[in-house]
């Protein structure tokens, strides 16, 4: 793989403390039952939730015209829809922004600063984009215990496991979330530390442990590499690619049969 990781981390990361049941059940001082009870969620609800903008670009006219097609045959499908809408950018259709705000399935709260109760509320996180970056809210709802039904798409398809901890859709294809059906096993347990064990209403999950990731040190090495590649700096630039990556270490990596083929060319001109 070309793929490697700078400093333990990406620009993008969550803070698995803030983002876990018990927390946002001690800092709201409210219960999972007492939530989903708040928003009109009765216990045999299944509650999918979407965090977003509320746009076409998020795949939201499939995941309606899925709940337009599943709702009739499961009574106790609800979708919760966290987000704005930008109508003026990418609209989503206007007899799929109708059925939102008519379907007693559909519960849409908006804009919220605070999503952490929202998805303590569900049973899985649906989201059905096009594209994305690295999601921050699929992180977030692992870290809640929810499994999340994505898109086969970069970032996504990076952090679920399909049948691990969610699954993984086509997407623009509404088919791939008609058969995600509520019921249906989501995802298998993925074994890690104990103190990893989120306890939710329906199950548990183990989420696997993050290593340690330092922003700061990470911003500092990519400022430090695109000033070494800016000066033409190859060799400097090798040696502290191999200092910060372990994988360009292995005398089979790239970085290294480039160094000892600089290492020749040197002393064969000496």
């Amino acid at each position: 793989s070309k793929m490697r990781v700078i400093a333990n981390g990406s620009s993008n990361g969550i803070d698995t403390g803030h983002f876990s049941p018990a927390t946002v059940q001690t800092q709201t001082d409210k219960s999972r039952a007492e939530m989903r009870n708040q928003l009109g969620f009765r216990d045999e609800d299944f509650v999918f939730v979407f965090v977003g903008r509320v746009v076409k670009d998020k795949g939201i006219n499939e995941l309606i015209e899925a709940m337009r097609q599943l709702v009739p045959e499961h009574g106790n499908l609800r979708l919760l829809i966290v987000g704005s809408y930008e109508s003026h950018l990418d609209p989503i259709a206007s007899e799929n922004e109708q059925y939102i705000a008519d379907n007693p399935h559909v519960n849409h709260v908006g804009w919220q600063r605070d999503v952490r109760p929202f998805l303590l509320a569900a049973d899985a996180l649906a989201f059905p984009s096009y594209r994305e970056g690295f999601p921050n809210v699929v992180m977030q709802a692992g870290a809640m215990g929810l499994p999340s039904i994505v898109t086969d798409i970069n970032g996504c398809n990076e952090i679920v496991v399909d049948g691990k901890n969610g699954r993984i859709i086509k997407p623009q294809d509404i088919n791939s979330l008609r058969g995600l059906r509520p019921g249906e096993k989501l995802y298998e347990e993925v074994l890690s530390d104990e103190e990893h064990t989120l306890p939710t209403g329906h199950s548990q999950i183990r989420i696997a442990k993050v290593r340690e990731y330092d922003h700061d040190e990470a911003a500092a090495h990519v400022r430090d590499l695109e000033r070494l590649a800016a000066d033409g700096n190859i060799p400097e630039l090798i040696r502290l690619m191999k200092a910060i990556v372990p994988e360009f270490k292995s005398n089979n990596s790239p970085f290294e049969q480039f160094d000892q083929q600089q290492s020749t060319n040197s002393q064969s001109t000496n």
